[in-house]
């Protein structure tokens, strides 16, 4: 078939068949190449992106967090003795504050081995009314107060008399 053809022609039908072999094997090779390529260089430009985005995070100012519990609902104090000086006096006082019918058996300051924490250890008699008013004030006022290992019974002989027993829990912060 080529035979027929003028010279010319050949020549020209020759070129478009390389050029034909040419873009098919561009577009085999060089044309995926190119695009895994450019998915690679938009990779690395996000990481360095990211990368830029962290290290200013990191060198710019530092936020800080807020206290765990605000400051005054903390036990003021020099040190843990002091604290538990300070805690076994508010506890005496909302104890006279509750009412009168409340019998103070014992408030005595307690080691509890953990750093920042004071303890008072109590035993209280009354009626009802007065030892719930009691705990009420005590986990809703300031300092914020936690009773543990707490026990409410009857009162033996005393009808209408409940006994409380608890250990109360208390942080302290240097002012």
């Amino acid at each position: 078939m080529m035979e027929s053809l003028s010279t010319p022609m050949r020549r020209f039908v020759a070129i478009a068949l390389l050029f034909g072999a040419l873009y098919c094997l561009l577009s085999l090779i060089l044309f995926p190449s190119l695009d895994f390529m450019g998915d690679k260089l938009a990779e690395r430009a996000d990481a360095r992106f990211e990368r830029a985005r962290l290290e200013a995070v990191l060198n710019g100012p530092q936020d800080t967090l807020p206290p765990a519990i605000e400051t005054g609902l903390l036990v003021a104090a020099t040190d843990d003795d002091i604290a538990a000086m300070a805690l076994t006096e508010h506890v005496s006082r909302l104890i006279l504050s509750s009412g009168q019918g409340l019998s103070n058996e014992l408030v005595q300051p307690v080691k509890v081995g953990q750093q920042d924490i004071v303890a008072v250890d109590l035993v209280l008699a009354g009626p009802e009314v007065e030892i719930m008013r009691f705990i009420s004030s005590a986990e809703t006022g300031r300092p914020m107060l936690r009773f543990v290992n707490w026990k409410l019974a009857g009162d033996e002989g005393n009808t209408g008399q409940l006994r409380l027993t608890a250990r109360v829990l208390a942080a302290w912060k240097v002012p």
